[in-house]
Order: structure tokens, then C-alpha cells, then sequence
């Protein structure tokens, strides 16, 4: 009897084992049809694509579930890891996104630290403040994320923050500056600053900051957790100093993320037998590039024709295949997205300008030749009105795009990349006015200590609160509930930002022309922007005439950086 019963427990464990090894055969099946490479746009009108190299890599992702209102089941849903599954796509050449597996990891900050009250004062930019703090609930899951995160921190660290707001952003940077020299001078009652991106490396420059690779808190350099920025860090260090942050999870910074947003009736009706699907293979397979966006933007522009009246601008109204704005320097990013910056590091460990290296020079004339196509709009200042009113397929902005009112069926996607040789992983640039964080070079020894614990923490928490209620809030219920790719869009996004020597410093390279000062960022603005005549016709004109002022102001910059 006991041989019947054994002899019955073995066939039951072989059943079992063979049943487990059929669904994981099943998961490799679906996961591998799920990645195999389009190779092609099945489109008419499309010319055949050129072969590239496959090389398989990973990436990571996170399915984002109803989120919690309140802390106490935001606190049971984070301690509750168990239950969050991390999903895992095979996908095709050379595209490399890592998001951490656990999406909600906390800083290494250990629980018996207490400041006991303390009053940790702040200096903020008015221009970006209210994405970062508020005072009181008001309703909204954003604003009250933001509010449970600023309770946690002061909970758990022992702490009560307390806010100096005066003007800010890139017009009042010299008085922002002036404000943290004087407090510097005063013994700094100021144990943290907030301050606009284009304002913290003048601060950098004055020797105003302390240089944040001194902690041993802050986990700059740790990609499991996600919430400092490592490409900030690659794009911007000079003699390995990290004279100021910027984080990737405050809902400031979210939403100054560029990306590409795709109106799906439009593209659909443009692009006969293709849905999202198809784009979305094509991020995945790594062939979502600036040609096949042109290519499936072919013949998009709809003329808008009057029989009972005449307009004094009909292009008002008409629609295009790209909307690629040009307001505030958006322009500048398909540079960054084609994989290329206006600096790159030398062999000294400072930097010099690439706008005048041949492949960046060729990418830059063969992009000012594509946006002088007929199916593509860079009016200044008109993306969201005409995305909103269904006359962009395409249209490039930043997230905060979604954050107002669009009542038709979008989704988004990362900026295209330019050549798979060139670039090997989408690259998101940020709209000016994103958060950066610098610690004033008044703050010393413990208090320096406590000042970069805040910070950790107050990243972190961002990470684990803030991000996931803005995809919630913004994306997925407005269109994705039924779309979970867009999640794994919005995690390639988040997870590829870059950043720009020769922007971020752009305040300080200004160089003097018969009309106006103009710093090269802008110029390059001017160029992708204009006519293809005058002073901007195309960058070779414009470097002939800044190349020897610009060059000179970046030397002083980095001689002032290397000497901090």
C-alpha cells in the first residue's frame, strides 16, 4: 500500500513539472514573438529600410496597478514587494533600458537617524516651487502625493521644512545668485536651495556650491536606485565634481520631459493597415528612428480650403504629419535625441564644442532639411492647440502635455533616435525650467551631512510616490488603461534622460551679434527654426562667427570649474 501511494506522489511531480515547463516554454514563445523585429514598415510607400545588426538586450519594466490615495496603503503597497511583479521583454538591436527591478526601492538611510525638530530651511525658485511643494491637500492625487511626501520626510528624518520662495527662473538669475552669495557671506541660513536648471551652474561658477560627490549619502552612482539622473552625471562632471543635481522622479522634472506624442486616429488614417503596435515594435526593435518617423509622416499635411470665406492665415488650421515646435529651444532636442551634445569631453577631462564636428554637422543640415518638409510645423508655441484639435500626428513636447485637458486617443513614445550606429539607446532631453538641487558652499562638516540625507531622501521618495502617481494620473487614465506598452514608454522615457554642457551653461556662453545676444544653443535654435537665409542659413554660417568668443568663454569656465 505504501509503494501505491509513493509511486503516486512521483507521477503527480512528474505531471506537475512537466505542466511548469510547458508554461515557461509557452512565456519564451510569446516573449519571443513579441520581440522579433519588424524589419520593415508595411507601407506603400516606404523604401526599403537598410539592414541592421541584431544584438539582443533587456529591458525592464513595471505594470502600474491602481494606485494608493493614502499614505497608510501607499506604506502596505511598498512594504508589500511580494506582490509587484517585474516583467521582462527580449527586444532588438542595441537598445539598452534598465530600470531597476524593484520599482519602489527606499535610499540607504538608516531608521535611527532623527534630527529631533529641526527647522531645515530652503531656498526656492517661485518658478518651479509649486511642482515641488504645496502647503495643504487639496483633492488631487498629484498635490496630495506631493504633500505625503514632504509629511514622510519630515517624519521619518525628524525634521520641519521651512521655505524662503523669492523670483527665479533664467530672467532673475543673477538676483538668485546674488541671494545665495549673501547668505554664504552671512553664515547661510539656508541648508538646501531649489533652484531653475539654467541658474544652478552659474552658482557653479561663482564657487557658491558644495560639491555633492563629498557625501557619502547621496548614491549618485548607484543604478538600482533610479532616482538621480547617471547621464547628468556623464554630461556634466568636470574634474569629478558634482556641483548640482537634478532628479528623475519630481513631477516638476517629469514634466519637463521631451517625448513624442502620437495621435492615433491620425497616424491610423495616414498609415493604412498600422496601429500602436506597430510603433511600439518599433521602439522595442529599436527602429524607431527620425527617418521612419518622416517616412510614416509622408503625406499627412491636410490643406484646409475655404469656399465661403477667406482667411489670413489658413496654415492655422491645417494639419501636419510633425509638429516639431519650435518654442523655447525645443529644437535643440532632436539634437540630443539623434545622440549628439554641442560639447564632448577630451582627453584632458574638460570640455570643448562638437558643433562643428563633421558628423554633427552633417546630422544638423540633413535635420534643417527635414523640417523644411511640407508635412512638418515649427510654429512657435502651437503643439498642445494643435494636438488637442487633432491637426499633428506627431508633435514633440514634454510631458506636461498630458497633463491638460486632450480628449483624443494619444499615446507617447521617445524621441526617435537618428542612426542605430550612432546613438544605442533613445535619449530624453528636458525643456528648460526643470529642478536642479545644489547644497551653498556655507554648509559644512554634519550639516553638510544632514542637507545631502534630505536630498536622498527627498529623491527617493519621489521615486517611489511622485512617479508612479503622474503616470497614473496623466497617462493612464486618460487613454492607457487597456494600453500597458505606454507604461514601458513612460519608463524608457524617465530612464534616458541626457543633459548638455553647452546648454545648461548657456546663461554664461552668450555671444554679442548686431542685434542680440545669443548663446550657441540658441543659435542652433535659429538655424533649425529659420528660412535657411541671413545670419542663421546653416550652422557652418554661424560657427564662423561665434567659434573664437564661444570658445574662449568655455575655456574660462572650466579653468573656474577645475580651480574650485
Amino acid at each position: 500500500m505504501l509503494n501505491k501511494i509513493i509511486s503516486l506522489l512521483l507521477c503527480i511531480l512528474i505531471l506537475t513539472s512537466v505542466f511548469v515547463a510547458c508554461d515557461i516554454s509557452n512565456e519564451v514563445e510569446q516573449t519571443t514573438e513579441a520581440s522579433t523585429t519588424t524589419g520593415e514598415i508595411s507601407k506603400e510607400k516606404e523604401t526599403e529600410a537598410s539592414t541592421q545588426t541584431s544584438a539582443e538586450t533587456t529591458v525592464s519594466t513595471t505594470d502600474t496597478e491602481t494606485l494608493p490615495e493614502t499614505e497608510a496603503e501607499m506604506e502596505t503597497e511598498t512594504e508589500s514587494e511580494t506582490e509587484s511583479e517585474t516583467e521582462t521583454d527580449t527586444i532588438g538591436p542595441n537598445i539598452t533600458i534598465c530600470p531597476p527591478p524593484d520599482p519602489h526601492p527606499k535610499p540607504d538611510i538608516s531608521e535611527d537617524v532623527d534630527y529631533g525638530g529641526y527647522i531645515f530651511s530652503m531656498l526656492a525658485d517661485d518658478t518651479i516651487v509649486d511642482r515641488e511643494f504645496v502647503d495643504e491637500e487639496d483633492g488631487y492625487l498629484i498635490t496630495d502625493s506631493i504633500l505625503q511626501r514632504q509629511y514622510y520626510v519630515e517624519e521619518f528624518l525628524g525634521i520641519d521644512f521651512h521655505g524662503v520662495t523669492m523670483a527665479g527662473g533664467y530672467k532673475n538669475a543673477e538676483e538668485y545668485a546674488s541671494e545665495i552669495e549673501a547668505a554664504t557671506g552671512a553664515g547661510c541660513p539656508y541648508d538646501l536651495a531649489l533652484a531653475h536648471n539654467l541658474i544652478a551652474p552659474m552658482l557653479a561658477v561663482k564657487g557658491l556650491v558644495r560639491d555633492l560627490a563629498e557625501s557619502e549619502i547621496l548614491n549618485l552612482y548607484d543604478t538600482e536606485q533610479p532616482w538621480w539622473s547617471e547621464e547628468l552625471l556623464n554630461d556634466t562632471i568636470v574634474g569629478g565634481r558634482v556641483l548640482w543635481i537634478s532628479d528623475t522622479a519630481s513631477v516638476n522634472n517629469l514634466h519637463n520631459m521631451l517625448c513624442a506624442f502620437v495621435n492615433l486616429e491620425y497616424f491610423e488614417r495616414i498609415n493604412e493597415g498600422l496601429d500602436r503596435d506597430d510603433l511600439y515594435n518599433l521602439v522595442y526593435d529599436g527602429r524607431w528612428t527620425m527617418e521612419n518617423m518622416l517616412l510614416l509622416a509622408q503625406d499627412a499635411y491636410e490643406d484646409v480650403k475655404y469656399e465661403h470665406e477667406v482667411q489670413t492665415n489658413d496654415k492655422d488650421l491645417d494639419s501636419y504629419g510633425i509638429q516639431a515646435d519650435s518654442l523655447g529651444g525645443n529644437l535643440e532636442a532632436w539634437l540630443y535625441a539623434a545622440g549628439f551634445r554641442q560639447t564632448k569631453l577630451n582627453y584632458k577631462g574638460t570640455y570643448e564644442w562638437a558643433l562643428n564636428d563633421e558628423v554633427v554637422v552633417k546630422f544638423i543640415n540633413w535635420w534643417q532639411d527635414a523640417l523644411s518638409d511640407d508635412d512638418v510645423d515649427k510654429q512657435d508655441g502651437t503643439r498642445y492647440k494643435m494636438f488637442r484639435e487633432g491637426r499633428a500626428m506627431f508633435a514633440l513636447s514634454n510631458l506636461g502635455m498630458a497633463e491638460k485637458e486632450i480628449d483624443i486617443a494619444f499615446t507617447v513614445l521617445p524621441l526617435p533616435l537618428y542612426n542605430y550606429a550612432i546613438k544605442n539607446s533613445y535619449s530624453t532631453p528636458l525643456t528648460n525650467g526643470y529642478s536642479s538641487w545644489i547644497i551653498p558652499k556655507a554648509v559644512k562638516t554634519e550639516a553638510f551631512k544632514r542637507s545631502a540625507t534630505v536630498l536622498e531622501v527627498l529623491a527617493a521618495e519621489g521615486n517611489r510616490r511622485l512617479a508612479p502617481v503622474y503616470f497614473e494620473v496623466y497617462l493612464k487614465r486618460q487613454t492607457a488603461a487597456h494600453d500597458p506598452d505606454m507604461q514601458k514608454m513612460f519608463n524608457i522615457i524617465r530612464s534616458s534622460t541626457v543633459f548638455d554642457m553647452g546648454a545648461l551653461y548657456s546663461n554664461v556662453l552668450t555671444f554679442e551679434t548686431t542685434s542680440d545676444n545669443v548663446s550657441p544653443s540658441l543659435a542652433l535654435h535659429k538655424v533649425w527654426a529659420g528660412d535657411g537665409t541671413g545670419d542663421y542659413a546653416d550652422i557652418e554660417t554661424v560657427w564662423s562667427k561665434i567659434e573664437g568668443s564661444v570658445t574662449s568663454k568655455l575655456k574660462t569656465i572650466m579653468t573656474e570649474l577645475l580651480e574650485y
